[in-house]
């Protein structure tokens, strides 16, 4: 602010987790980059006993509802989203970067996340930023961007959202090198000669994808339900840009806000599938639930770990009982499906064949088997996991 020329604006340095109280001063637009991760965690109990998510949430049909009990701790990164809510006014105006985790990790904390979210807030906008965007700073993960509007009466359940639609937005170039840590600009160019393309001050232009989102945002049904998003704008002409009903997160058991599952991108190609003979995954596969395995420390076993899965196929390492990591944990049967849940490791999975006793594999995977009756769709199953 003072490198603009604000130097009068009252800057405060301050622990602000330990300095919400309910008389906290209230604001028109709450702007925050959090630091977030499993790792960095609040463990004071005099903070945690102040927030909501500082408290247990215990799962319901639809969604969660915090009991008395405070947590032991709790990520950083969710207490600063109750935080920028909380500071905000009714009727104001929170932007934040948030891990795609928290917005549709199916665990028991994140749905606690997004059930307080929608009780208080109305989602204006997510927009998914392309992994690896902050990797400079050190962080890897895939992040996103909400615009939230906080409501002036909050509901008693995420399930009675309903009446607005928001809009899901998917920026796949960030003006820069995502990946490694010199973050290089990256600049638009001719598509048949390579020649930079140049601006009106014979500057080179960004290849950044920020004001086509912005555009299509401004196109999106979210415009009538947020009039503030278009003031003191020149919106753009056009057809109208695909919304997200609210209505259709609220009715789901995990509150789904992930964008890449509600953007254009994912709409239109489930669209396309859908034209065409297709089944769903759940129809053929049935999910094994985990039973922790007794092992035999001086045995030799078979482990299959992430870096050993292929694309239907995988290798292992031959360890001892007493060598094998914590994460070795599933046992498997001939037939088995394994696929890992992490992003990186998209399209590598593999199925379990011949001899399974003495095979263990990472609980980095989710472990599948085809259900009684469905052996005829395996050939499909394979081709499309292929």
């Amino acid at each position: 602010m003072v490198l603009n020329g604000d130097g009068k604006t009252q800057i405060s340095n301050e622990d602000s987790l330990k300095a919400l109280s309910e008389s906290s001063r209230q604001f028109s637009i709450v702007l925050c980059n959090p630091p977030f991760g499993t790792r960095i965690l609040e463990r004071r109990y005099e903070v945690l006993r102040k927030f909501d998510m500082g408290h247990r949430w215990e799962r319901k049909d639809q969604g969660a509802e915090k009991t008395d009990v405070v947590r032991p701790s709790q990520q950083a990164g969710i207490l600063f989203a109750e935080l920028c809510v909380r500071l905000t006014r009714p009727g104001g105006r929170v932007g934040i970067i948030l891990p795609n985790g928290y917005l549709g990790n199916r665990s028991a904390d994140y749905v606690a996340l997004r059930e307080w979210l929608l009780r208080n807030t109305k989602i204006a906008a997510i927009v998914a930023f392309p992994r690896f965007t902050f990797k400079k700073s050190g962080a890897d993960v895939s992040a996103s961007v909400l615009v939230l509007e906080k409501r002036k009466i909050p509901l008693t359940a995420a399930s009675d959202s309903a009446d607005y639609a928001f809009f899901a937005g998917n920026i796949e170039s960030v003006g820069w090198r995502a990946g490694d840590k010199k973050a290089s600009p990256i600049y638009q160019r001719e598509e048949t000669t390579g020649a930079l393309v140049l601006d009106e001050k014979n500057e080179p232009i960004l290849d950044a994808d920020f004001n086509q989102v912005l555009e299509e945002y401004l196109r999106s049904p979210a415009i009538n339900c947020f009039p503030w998003v278009g003031e003191e704008r020149e919106l753009p002409s056009g057809a109208q840009t695909r919304g997200v009903d609210i209505e259709d997160v609220a009715k789901t058991s995990d509150l789904n806000l992930d964008p890449k599952r509600h953007s254009n991108k994912f709409f239109e190609l489930k669209q396309v599938i859908e034209r065409g003979p297709h089944f769903r995954l759940g129809e053929v596969l049935e999910a094994v639930p985990y039973a922790r395995r007794k092992l035999d420390s001086a045995k030799v076993y078979r482990y299959v770990e992430i870096e050993k899965v292929g694309s239907g196929d995988y290798d292992y390492s031959e360890l001892r009982g007493w060598q094998l990591p914590d994460r070795a944990k599933l046992s498997a049967k001939p037939g088995d499906i394994f696929i890992p849940h992490l992003w990186s490791c998209a399209g590598k999975w593999f199925m379990a064949a011949g001899k399974c006793d003495d095979l263990v594999v990472t609980n980095g995977c989710a472990r599948f088997r085809i259900r009684d009756g469905m052996e005829h769709s395996l050939a499909d199953l394979v081709i499309g996991l292929c």
